[in-house]
């Protein structure tokens, strides 16, 4: 499997907060939401990991970043050649798992439980797409023939900073992110900001 720095954080922090751990204290853009912040992180932030995995709890999807984040997105598309029609594409955020206090970094993740609908997909909760095809997990779960993923980060001001494109129809996704031109790419469900997605760094 290929990783990489991808970070999505769905957390609004302030820089004297505390480190996380996941479980009840786990900070998310919702819960951080309008928050003051008096002393906001400074320097560069960068996705610099990301990892997709499958296990008992669903489709789970990891990021690292190189400082807090107040926003991040998840893009998937599987773009069928030939048939707009047959494709499908989705958007939900990641969470914090756990950050550093000093600011130095975030980590994120994103379990979607599988083999949802079109009448009953949830952003952030369930997803068309499957983990238990070939190829096999755990093995190349973010591998996949027909699967190109994005992951797109905003500063502690909701500012545009960071986004990592891989998969399998890189150079067709990032010409037409929201599916609106004539191409392959499905526009099922809404793309927000597709603009920022044509400028994603791109992972071969």
């Amino acid at each position: 499997m290929q990783r990489w720095v991808v970070l999505a954080v769905g957390a609004l922090v302030a820089c004297n907060g505390v480190e996380q751990d996941g479980g009840q204290n786990s900070a998310s853009v919702t819960e951080y939401e309008g928050k003051t912040l008096t002393e906001p992180c400074s320097g560069e932030n960068d996705i610099t990991l990301v990892d997709v995995t499958c296990d008992d709890r669903g489709y789970r999807f990891y990021a690292e970043t190189t400082g807090w984040v107040g926003r991040a997105r998840l893009n998937i598309w599987e773009v069928v050649e030939g048939n707009k029609l047959a494709g499908w594409n989705e958007e939900h955020t990641l969470d914090t798992l756990e950050y550093d206090p000093a600011c130095a970094w975030d980590h994120l993740e994103r379990i979607l439980t599988q083999g949802a609908t079109d009448y009953t997909f949830q952003p952030d909760l369930n997803t068309l797409f499957i983990c238990d095809t070939d190829p096999a997990p755990p093995d190349n779960p973010d591998d996949r023939p027909n699967l190109t993923y994005a992951i797109r980060i905003y500063d502690q001001n909701l500012q545009f900073v960071d986004c990592l494109m891989w998969g399998s129809d890189i150079e067709e996704v990032l010409n037409d992110p929201s599916g609106i031109a004539v191409s392959d790419v499905p526009n099922i469900n809404p793309v927000t900001d597709s603009a920022q997605l044509t400028t994603c760094r791109v992972q071969l």
